[in-house]
């Protein structure tokens, strides 16, 4: 990690997560059959009616289940694969840490990932389109009318966006280590919850404590939920440059917008880094980029060349100070499907071939310069010799304040 932005206190330390939400698409209207009638519900109307709740109790709770089974499957899968055929320190690179469960929203379900490089970027958006495949396959295999979108979106923390710490779940305070995790007392928790942020980073492995996130990335991710569709998974714009940053860093293949200081990445730079390493690195991700039209298999295996399509800019409640925000999305069905060709019906719709990297990241690049006051690029405290780690003018002295602050 950078050390000047490293702290003694995790919760202190500059972190990127990638958030990543599934929300079912139908099930209001699949909740709404209810067949007791106003004045003389009859013994047959009652059963229906119960029975119908029940059906849509379990396909939401089988829902909830299977999405975080089937990420941890496929993420542990694949990661197994990229350590047993290119080696852990590879596999640090382009996988990382797991996402985390965070919370359900009525129908809605988010994940959590740290960022811990650029390149993770990639890994984490194609499992988990993967899943989203997965979750539809299994409302049609039960023949249930319902279906799910999915909007992925990207915060910084603890500067813009902060973590609150909730306490303890029910089951740790069951556990044997329950007098060491209620160590703090209530009171303590309200009043200085940075030890227990800490300690909840501390174990990656066992998230027995409570947390919520806050701030305005995580605003704009719940806003930008409503431009996502069957087809369209809409990406926030920090997702967008993090995609083409990455894309363009190991092709080497533009000239870098006028501020952007780049630190050749391990692909491309005078890095300390053996030549096998960076062969397999390569071949790994060029195996994530196959040059081909975008599908989704009937497996649900990713298959094509994933690219970012752009639909104008949209005010998002709140969010960047009344400043329109710009609608980018991936295309998350295959194109011989209902939705994608009806789609293709409009005049104006997007052309799939999505846009080219260099100009995406030429204008996300400019977005935030221009935005400065609202919204600056993410970065990421890891190794100085990559290449996310351009941090914006100012961010040191709000971290020092920042931690002064909480010191007091």
């Amino acid at each position: 990690m950078n050390k000047k932005f490293t702290s003694e206190s995790l919760a202190l330390t500059p972190r990127l997560k990638i958030f990543l939400s599934a929300d079912i698409v139908g099930s209001t209207a699949y909740k709404q059959r209810f067949e007791i009638g106003q004045d003389s519900p009859t013994p047959e109307s009652i059963e229906k009616s119960i029975t119908n709740s029940n059906l849509w109790q379990k396909a939401i709770q089988n829902f909830y289940r299977d999405i975080v089974g089937e990420l941890d499957k496929v993420w542990n899968k694949q990661e197994s694969i990229i350590k047993t055929d290119y080696g852990d320190e590879v596999a640090a690179i382009t996988v990382g840490e797991k996402p985390h469960f965070w919370k359900t929203i009525g129908d809605e379900v988010v994940f959590w990932k740290e960022i811990g490089h650029e390149h993770q970027t990639w890994f984490t958006i194609i499992r988990w389109m993967e899943v989203i495949s997965h979750i539809r396959n299994e409302f049609k295999k039960n023949n249930l009318s319902l279906n799910v979108k999915s909007t992925i979106w990207a915060a910084e923390f603890p500067v813009r966006n902060r973590v609150l710490y909730m306490g303890i779940s029910s089951d740790s305070e069951k556990s044997k280590d329950a007098e060491d995790t209620l160590a703090v007392s209530s009171d303590e928790y309200s009043t200085d919850p940075i030890p227990m942020i800490s300690k909840y980073y501390e174990e990656p492995n066992q998230r027995s404590r409570t947390v919520d996130f806050i701030g305005p990335g995580i605003d704009v991710g719940f806003r930008l939920s409503q431009f996502s569709s069957l087809k369209r998974m809409a990406v926030s714009i920090d997702v967008s440059y993090l995609m083409a940053l990455s894309y363009l860093s190991i092709h080497d293949n533009g000239t870098w917008p006028t501020g952007f200081h780049y630190t050749k990445s391990v692909f491309n730079g005078d890095v300390n880094i053996n030549s096998d390493i960076k062969a397999k690195i390569i071949e790994i991700y060029n195996k994530l980029l196959p040059p081909s039209t975008f599908a989704i298999a009937k497996k649900g295996k990713v298959k094509g060349e994933i690219k970012i399509n752009y639909s104008g800019t949209e005010y998002l409640k709140g969010v960047l100070g009344g400043i329109k925000y710009p609608i980018l999305w991936i295309n998350s069905v295959p194109n011989n499907s209902m939705e994608a060709l009806k789609d293709a019906l409009y005049i104006d719709d997007v052309d799939s071939r999505g846009l080219d990297w260099l100009k995406l990241f030429n204008f996300c690049w400019v977005f935030y310069k221009d935005r400065s006051q609202y919204i600056h690029p993410p970065f990421v405290n890891a190794d100085p010799n990559m290449t996310l780690t351009n941090v914006t003018p100012g961010y040191e002295e709000c971290l020092d304040l920042l931690r002064s602050s909480q010191s007091q």
